[in-house]
């Protein structure tokens, strides 16, 4: 890996020469370092103290995941709930892990006190030198996805921290670490949701919002490293996210999930909007053409909410609910208001922000109200 990396330098050094260290075309800010998006810190208002977490000492790093594929239906709608349940069982040790680290990384951001984000440090880098997540996977392409959603569940409040002084400065070992572990589990998200898997007509998965996840996963541990390869490989995935998204702002290959259609379309455009999030954050712009494309997706998905009628009719059956036991919309439904509203200001999403935050989901990397959140008029 440092070799390639070394290499690439190399390659870019001597065209540099020969072009006479011409500059960059604008939109691409190629020999600038990569940034992270800054956190918005919109839960409460201003920085909200809170208790410091104690640090206590991390679990074992876990290298296999062991996952099973749990829809039964040619859809992927109907859930085993057998099956769900274990691997809710298998999966518990590392979910529990990355909540642990949003928890230190949140507190830290929550109270302004560096400690706790020196603990989250603490964790990662212990997983990352013990290879966590780089073992056997049973079953590899359930496990592969799993493993892609733990990446974005480390990475995004990793990136959130790691430029509070203190926690990780030019020399620091254990972050040093964490960003060769990141790339590392990058690399090994990429093989599905390369342009030949794309081109196979059977290979939805590095076309739908499995792509997409890939292309969050891989960006953020390409700005936790300093990437550029990884960064503009991870940038195509969301153009080519985009590029799937219709006039009516439906995606196909999500409306092909049956009763599941509706969910499917809102768990598509958070890693989407994660990675216009951090684009912005590196000189790049949305064009007007992609704020549309990604409206239309962002409206329909705020509509299904309100009446999945649409989608009912589209996928040709009933939409699941989106309600949960106490009769609110769950937060993984909403949750891409977030960085919708941060990156738009589209008044139509503030009825769903204001009384539901703050917004929080474990496998989407944590608090985006936290995160993203803007201040609501």
């Amino acid at each position: 890996m440092r070799r390639a990396r070394a290499i690439r330098v190399a390659l870019l050094l001597v065209a540099l020469a020969g072009a006479g260290c011409a500059a960059a075309p604008p939109s691409t800010p190629s020999l600038s370092p990569l940034r992270a998006a800054e956190p918005t810190r919109a839960v409460g208002g201003a920085t909200t103290q809170k208790p410091i977490l104690a640090c206590t000492q991390p679990p074992a790093p876990v290298r296999d995941i062991i996952a099973r594929k749990f829809y039964t239906d040619a859809a992927n709608s109907l859930p085993d709930p057998a099956i769900i349940a274990a691997n809710r069982d298998s999966l518990k040790p590392l979910n529990d892990f990355s909540a642990q680290v949003q928890k230190l990384a949140e507190n830290a951001l929550l109270s302004g006190n560096p400690t706790p984000a020196r603990c989250a440090v603490t964790w990662l880098a212990a997983w990352a030198k013990g290879d966590a997540m780089l073992g056997r996977m049973e079953e590899a392409v359930q496990a592969g996805y799993e493993r892609k959603w733990q990446l974005v569940a480390l990475a995004l409040p990793y990136l959130m921290i790691r430029d509070i002084p203190t926690v990780c400065p030019s020399d620091n070992a254990d972050c040093m670490a964490i960003n060769r572990w990141f790339v590392t589990l990058a690399a090994a998200v990429q093989p599905p949701y390369e342009d030949a898997r794309r081109s196979r007509p059977s290979n939805t998965s590095a076309r739908n919002n499995h792509q997409n996840w890939a292309g969050a996963a891989v960006m953020l541990a390409a700005i936790a490293a300093n990437d550029r390869a990884l960064f503009d490989w991870a940038a195509q995935r969301f153009r080519y996210g985009l590029a799937e998204i219709q006039d009516d702002g439906t995606l196909p290959l999500e409306v092909a999930r049956g009763r599941r259609a509706a969910h499917y379309h809102s768990f598509a455009l958070a890693p989407l909007l994660i990675m216009a999030e951090e684009l912005r954050a590196n000189g790049i712009a949305l064009t007007p053409a992609d704020q549309d494309r990604l409206k239309r997706l962002a409206d329909r998905v705020r509509l299904d909410l309100a009446d999945p009628g649409f989608m009912a009719a589209k996928a040709g059956v009933a939409q699941e609910s989106s309600l949960l036991a106490n009769g609110k919309i769950g937060s993984d439904r909403l949750i891409w208001a977030e960085a919708w509203y941060d990156l738009s200001r589209d008044p139509a999403v503030v009825p769903l922000l204001a009384p539901n935050r703050p917004l929080s989901v474990r496998s989407f990397g944590g608090t985006w109200t936290l995160f993203f959140g803007a201040a609501l008029p």
